[in-house]
């Protein structure tokens, strides 16, 4: 049976490296080589610390745990009020809210928007959020949707129900027409997973 492999560096080596990385004196590369330390070993302990510091591990997010977690708690209440993000508007969003708290980004400057690889990692870092194609549904019948008109139109109903007792297969459904108030295709919104929407 083969013998473990002996540890060939010392934990100070590996601080020494992950110091110099993180106050830029070097480069991670470099780091591992001066200091005779493993290049996995080295990753993985700058992942784990960065995201100790409210980073989100790898190579340095731009946005801390914190502010993501605003951007998507954003999303989800735009969804509740039928103002859903589509993509462009997400991406557009993000690069607003960097460079309005002045926060470093490698986001496009010419189209002022953030890229496919940061909403994909962003959607991986939230995984309550996910593109959704919504139902079509017209401005009036949103507006309308709201707590207390549906409870008097299920007031409205049950006491109908119980005035003239209308046996089940009396009752049919009149709103059949076939035309349409609401725009054909609706654009994918960012909403929160199994939810209507």
């Amino acid at each position: 049976m083969a013998s473990k492999k002996r540890q060939q560096w010392d934990e100070h080596d590996m601080r020494q490296a992950i110091e110099n990385v993180q106050d830029h004196s070097m480069g991670f590369k470099l780091a591992a080589k001066t200091f005779n330390v493993p290049k996995t070993t080295l990753r993985r302990r700058l992942a784990k610390q960065d995201s100790s510091k409210g980073n989100l591990g790898g190579r340095t997010a731009i946005f801390s745990k914190a502010i993501e977690e605003e951007i998507a708690g954003y999303i989800i209440d735009m969804e509740t009020r039928f103002f859903g993000l589509t993509s462009k508007d997400l991406r557009r969003m993000v690069f607003e809210v960097a460079e309005k708290n002045k926060i470093e980004h490698r986001f496009n400057r010419e189209t002022k928007m953030a890229g496919w690889k940061w909403v994909r990692g962003f959607l991986k870092r939230n995984p309550r959020i996910s593109l959704r194609s919504p139902e079509s549904i017209s401005l009036a019948r949103a507006q309308a949707f709201n707590k207390p008109n549906i409870q008097a139109y299920f007031n409205a109903l049950s006491n109908t129900l119980e005035q003239y007792n209308f046996p089940p297969e009396n009752i049919f459904n009149m709103d059949e027409s076939g035309l349409t108030t609401v725009q054909k295709k609706c654009q994918k919104i960012y909403a929160s997973k199994g939810r209507n929407i």
